[in-house]
């Protein structure tokens, strides 16, 4: 393994520190990682040269004995050159292509590195002025009258629904808006799913309806989709005369006004305004969302959300109807990079280390549920830092683990009781819908346990269902804590039902609280089986 797979048996040998003898292999591993990365960057394979680069960095991280010997020639493999060689062979590699907005942001990242190698501020400017219009309408009026040019209407042909005996037109309607002018648009997975989900077996064809010609249907076809983030690239030979710039900006702050534009409803060009209520909102399976009260109804999914200024600040993708005013975007501290790599095409699965975590009262990550198999991690182990950055909250640890390529290797700083400790970990992409897929591989009182978000010990009777547990430890602000667990309980799971189909568990207990005198109570409680917790 250490010469035909480095990665997988590097991970390996840092499980066990205590081991002295595998100082050999893991130079073999190292000398076979560099000399793959070598390769890849000499051939040109740019997305394997950075993650290789990637690792090895990870590598250069670790601490121990058996990983010093190694750590001069890791330290000059992965030098800032090779990295910046990696982002401008990307966005050469898409210039080539026409297409400018990838191109754009790796040519950026390198210039941030300031090697004096990339391009220069003037070449950058002009580039720029080849993506994207020079805005020159006055007010906030002409910003956002400028920027409707740029979104269109998602339309999706479904055929026809049967219902009562009688054939019903089956629609799904979104918005999008361009980020590319050569006619590449972002919208929500779940408006294009029936596109690409392979698990839908019906008709199905895509077009996009341009704002200035809502009449026409123009052909379109996605190129790549992110379900976790639930994000669509979209390709059509319509390209629009605006173009949205996808560029990391300042974070929205409470109160500031925000516009959403798109088809609600289907009704084209249309503009609707509001504020940031919160940020941080954990909605979909990764990242956190902005919650706007601005008013969004079915069409409005994959439009784009605005500032004052006319800048792209988030896209919209939920409302809530029953509620009012309660709807969300996703913010650009996730949609700039992620909906960036949707510009490889297909299927963009997240990364993942395997372990769902979340905080303690005293402010400290701590790991949740360890994925049967798949990480070294366990529960109860308090997060550091994963590769070298600091990580305190999930949204930090997440974008940490998932911001870097899929199967890379991530080094992971732990404490566990009070022994720190440095593992590597090779991400891999996440099931959709993590809980689920753990059903087969895992026992029921784990299972249980991450659901809930509490650490049980088992007491009596069988494991899992009928059995009795003592929590303890339950999780500020998870499923059980939420539900009246609390350490020191004693509970005795009558009922434990998964459902697929709803992607839900559901699970009923009795309880006796030696906080409220032992007295029995019955309890049933509801927990997703795709938690946003997991990274």
């Amino acid at each position: 393994m250490a010469v035909t797979d480095p990665e997988a048996a590097l991970a390996d040998f840092s499980k066990f520190p205590e081991i002295q003898a595998e100082e050999a292999l893991i130079g073999a591993a190292v000398d076979s990682l560099i000399s793959a990365y070598t390769s890849a960057l000499t051939q040109g394979n740019w997305n394997s040269a950075e993650r290789l680069f990637t690792s090895i960095r990870a590598v250069g991280l670790m601490e121990g004995s058996a990983f010093q010997a190694s750590k001069e020639l890791v330290a000059k493999a992965s030098g800032e050159n090779g990295l910046q060689t990696i982002l401008r062979g990307k966005a050469e590699g898409y210039l080539g292509k026409g297409v400018l907005a990838p191109a754009l942001y790796y040519h950026g990242l390198s210039a941030a590195l300031q090697d004096g190698k990339g391009l220069t501020n003037e070449e950058l400017d002009a580039l720029e002025d080849r993506a994207y219009r020079k805005e020159t309408s006055p007010g906030q009026e002409g910003r956002i009258q400028a920027a409707l040019e740029g979104v269109v209407t998602v339309y999706v042909d479904k055929g026809l629904k049967i219902q009562g005996g009688r054939g019903y037109p089956d629609r799904v309607v979104g918005s999008a808006f361009q980020v590319d002018p050569q006619g590449y648009y972002i919208t929500s997975y779940h408006v294009v799913a029936s596109e690409v989900d392979p698990s839908y077996e019906g008709y199905s064809k895509l077009s996009i309806r341009p704002s200035g010609n809502p009449e026409a249907r123009v052909p379109a076809k996605v190129v790549g989709w992110n379900k976790e983030l639930d994000l669509a690239l979209l390709k059509s030979q319509e390209a629009s005369a605006y173009t949205f710039r996808l560029h990391a900006g300042p974070s929205l702050a409470k109160g500031e006004k925000v516009f959403a534009l798109g088809s609600p409803i289907g009704l084209e060009n249309s503009v609707s305004s509001g504020i940031v209520s919160a940020s941080g909102r954990r909605i979909l399976a990764k990242g956190e969302a902005l919650q706007i009260d601005v008013p969004v109804n079915p069409g409005n999914s994959g439009g784009p959300l605005i500032d004052a200024g006319g800048a792209l600040v988030g896209i919209v993708f939920a409302g809530l109807s029953e509620f009012q005013g309660l709807n969300f975007a996703l913010p650009l501290e996730w949609l700039v990079p992620f909906g960036l790599r949707l510009f490889e095409g297909g299927g963009q699965p997240m990364p993942w280390l395997g372990v769902s975590a979340a905080k303690t009262l005293d402010g400290r990550l701590q790991i949740v549920y360890a994925y049967p198999g798949k990480s070294p991690l366990k529960t109860g182990d308090t997060l550091l830092s994963i590769d070298g950055i600091d990580v305190s909250d999930l949204n930090s640890a997440q974008m940490a683990v998932a911001a870097k390529p899929l199967d890379s290797l991530a080094c992971v700083k732990i404490d566990r009781n009070g022994d720190v400790a440095t593992l590597l970990i090779r991400r891999s992409a996440q099931p959709d819908t993590p809980f689920e897929a753990a059903i087969a591989l895992d026992s029921m009182e784990n299972l249980v346990a991450g659901l809930l978000g509490v650490e049980i010990q088992h007491i009596s009777g069988p494991r899992g269902g009928g059995g009795t547990y003592k929590v303890e430890k339950a999780w500020p602000g998870q499923v059980g804590d939420e539900s009246g667990l609390g350490a020191g309980d004693v509970i005795k799971f009558a009922r434990i039902h998964f459902d697929a189909k709803l992607g839900a568990a559901f699970i009923d207990y009795v309880q006796k609280s030696p906080t409220k005198g032992y007295l029995e109570k019955t309890v049933r409680v509801g927990a997703s089986l795709d938690s946003p917790n997991f990274l």
